[in-house]
């Protein structure tokens, strides 16, 4: 019994503090069951057990209504932030469309530069254009006047090569004729010749013939006179002649007049066919009569030679006397031989005046070849100035095309413009007013918050005062465990073993800890749920875009944001490679993943296509042409 209070003592008196194994009570684990203890102890007469259960009540429920409002708060925290997160991307998306703006209107600026630059080139090739079309006017009159002229000049050719024709061929009959005339004259010196011989050979038929010589010096007068005629007329001729060479020549020195020398050379050359005409007459008239005296030579032949001597004897005055006329004839026949000469060598002088005349008209004819192949030249450049004016005209008319198109477009480039401005404006005014009401509303949340905290700090005064009031139930329990203790000791004796005595303390601390255990388990697992809500709310999901050189930035606000070219899209990229329901993001717990919503192209995760992949801080999500950067920043404290 002795050796068992000893235990006992050992027990309890080797502590320093009898409390020290309820030093692990705290405000946190005290409840109801052990004012239930306490009351089932009946050692203490403590008169305040109501207060105490209403007191244990309130602590729990503080704290519960505390850590609701805690999470209220961090609720409005998140929204803050969130709402901040918006209206970042609001000013970034309000810069980005301002510069988009900006860039709009310095193109318009440039595009109205452009369309001044044009109109002034414009004008200029309108110009341009009327000064080309003046010359061209100058030019078709200069080609008119140059094609009369031609016309003229080639009318005038042809009339002098008509002309010329005329002379040439009255000139060549002329020649033939005078030929004729030469060769009938040295006919009639042959037969003079002849017959001064048979004259000389027939002396002595002289008498014979005095009647015949009569007759003949009657025909060789009458032969004489025809010759000074043709004489007079060969004088005429050459007269003619030279003024149908004077007129020639003023011909080739005067072309305007060519249609009065034209009828002047037509009548000389008339005249001289009649007179040529006349003159063959004349001529065939005297080779008659040559052949009459031939025949009357001939029958004087045949006579006798008594008649002849006879004749001879009877007539050797009149052969005398015809001798003399012979030698008249002789010299007369002679001056007309010179003056033939003479006539000869105008003819060739009037051959080489024609030939001369030919090599004249042979130079303007090549003149006029000059002429005609200027004026085709000229006709030919013309054609092609008049298609390099048409081309010119209709490349003008593509260019005024094009200006209109591009005017059209700048117009309803400006018209779009200008749509965007008021878009952007009244998103601009819409997002002043939503600012506008989030300032409100987080001056309104401060002022809530702060009230919620002027209450907080009541209920924590209050709250100070319970653990107080509870420190001092503390003290008197630690009292009534110390009074128990000694109670212990005092019942030891009756307990049969110390084996006992461990058992029942055994199972009051066996007791105590599940309590204790339960209660660290169900506050452990509930700030397990508030750690990690409240790890969530303290980070912001961000995804960072860059398209062009635009940053674009799309926070993560909801648990479920969609991409895509349609307008119902949470992120709208209207560019190529974008379906219209492109991808899918969804946030759950700390887990944000990218979801492939049947797009096309696919999504890209790091350069790895995926239909479905958690994202880590800094992946790299490519969707069509657009890439973005998948952050997770935590949130500024308030």
């Amino acid at each position: 019994m002795a050796n068992e209070n000893k235990n006992i003592n050992e027990l309890v008196s080797n502590d320093d503090d009898p409390t020290s194994e309820l030093e692990v009570l705290n405000f946190q684990r005290f409840d109801v069951d052990d004012v239930e203890l306490e009351s089932d102890s009946n050692t203490y007469g403590f008169g305040n057990n109501d207060d105490a259960s209403s007191s244990g009540q309130s602590i729990p429920e503080l704290r519960s209504d505390l850590e609701r409002r805690t999470q209220t708060i961090g609720r409005l925290q998140y929204d803050i932030e969130q709402l901040r997160a918006k209206w970042l991307g609001l000013e970034t998306e309000i810069e980005a469309r301002e510069e988009i703006v900006t860039n709009l209107l310095r193109d318009v600026d440039g595009l109205k530069t452009e369309v001044s630059r044009k109109d002034k080139l414009l004008k200029k090739r309108t110009k341009t254009i009327k000064s080309l079309k003046s010359d061209i006017k100058q030019r078709d009159e200069t080609q008119a006047l140059l094609e009369q002229q031609h016309v003229e000049v080639q009318q005038q050719l042809d009339a002098q090569r008509s002309t010329d024709a005329d002379n040439v061929s009255a000139l060549d009959d002329a020649s033939r004729e005078l030929e004729k005339m030469h060769t009938g004259l040295k006919t009639a010196q042959d037969e003079i010749e002849s017959l001064k011989s048979e004259i000389g050979a027939r002396d002595e038929t002289n008498g014979l013939l005095e009647q015949q010589q009569a007759e003949l010096e009657e025909r060789l007068d009458h032969n004489v006179a025809a010759l000074a005629k043709n004489k007079r007329e060969l004088a005429q001729a050459n007269s003619q002649l030279e003024a149908a060479q004077q007129k020639i020549a003023s011909l080739t020195s005067e072309k305007g007049q060519q249609g009065e020398v034209q009828g002047l050379l037509e009548h000389e050359r008339t005249e001289l066919e009649r007179q040529l005409a006349e003159r063959t007459a004349s001529l065939e008239e005297k080779e008659l009569e040559l052949e009459k005296m031939h025949s009357t030579l001939l029958t004087v032949e045949s006579q006798s030679a008594a008649e002849l001597i006879r004749t001879q004897q009877t007539s050797s005055t009149a052969i005398k006397d015809a001798k003399a006329q012979l030698a008249g004839a002789e010299k007369y026949a002679d001056t007309l031989r010179y003056k033939l000469q003479d006539l000869i060598e105008s003819q060739s002088q009037r051959s080489r005046e024609r030939d001369r005349l030919n090599e004249t008209l042979e130079q303007v004819s090549e003149r006029n070849w000059q002429l005609s192949e200027d004026l085709e030249a000229a006709g030919a450049s013309i054609i092609e100035l008049q298609a390099a004016l048409k081309q010119q005209h209709d490349d003008h008319e593509q260019e005024i095309r094009t200006l209109r198109f591009e005017l059209g477009e700048a117009q309803s480039t400006a018209t779009q413009t200008g749509e965007l401005n008021c878009e952007l404006t009244t998103d601009l005014l819409e997002a002043r007013s939503f600012k506008q009401e989030l300032e409100r509303m987080l001056h309104e949340n401060d002022e809530s918050a702060q009230g919620r905290l002027k209450d907080l700090e009541k209920q924590l005064s209050g709250l100070s005062e319970t653990i107080e009031d509870l420190e001092q139930k503390l003290e008197t329990k630690s009292n009534t465990i110390n009074v128990l203790l000694g109670e212990l000791a005092k019942k030891s004796e009756q307990i049969d073993s110390i084996g006992e005595i461990e058992n029942v303390i055994q199972e009051i601390d066996n007791r105590m800890s599940e309590r204790f255990d339960d209660r660290d388990m169900n506050q452990n697992s509930k700030a397990d749920l508030a750690q990690e809500s409240a790890d969530r709310d303290r980070v912001t999901r961000v995804l960072i875009g860059s398209f062009g050189s635009q940053e674009l930035r799309f926070p993560l606000f909801k648990d479920r944001l969609t991409i895509g070219r349609n307008e119902d899209n949470d992120i709208k990229l209207k560019t190529t490679y974008i379906s219209r329901r492109h991808a899918v993001i969804v946030t759950e717990g700390d887990a944000t993943r990218v979801i492939d919503w049947g797009s096309k192209n696919g999504v890209f995760v790091n350069s790895d296509r995926v239909k479905e992949q958690i994202l880590s801080n800094g992946d790299i999500v490519a969707i069509g042409n657009v890439k973005f950067r998948y952050e997770e920043r935590p949130k500024r404290e308030a």
